[in-house]
């Protein structure tokens, strides 16, 4: 009768230990794949913003081109 309880009482803490460790399995791969999906959003975000800086630095050069034109035109130089 021991022995048979001793068997019991080994299979479910090993049955416990397996859930536990598929538990942690899938909860870590959920993080990861949720943790990547961020930075990639942010990535994308900083992305966007730094083209728009860029264009507007664009623009604001070709503006201060085409104002020191008329001022070389004004005064022929």
């Amino acid at each position: 009768v021991n022995f048979e309880a001793l068997i019991i009482a080994i299979a479910v803490v090993a049955g416990l230990i397996l859930v536990s460790i598929a538990a942690c399995c899938c909860y870590c791969c959920y993080c990861r794949r949720h943790s990547r999906s961020r930075p990639d959003e942010e990535e994308e975000q900083l992305a966007r913003k730094r083209e728009e800086r860029r264009l507007q630095s664009l623009q604001r050069k070709h503006e201060r081109k085409l104002k020191h034109d008329e001022i070389r035109k004004k005064y022929g130089m």
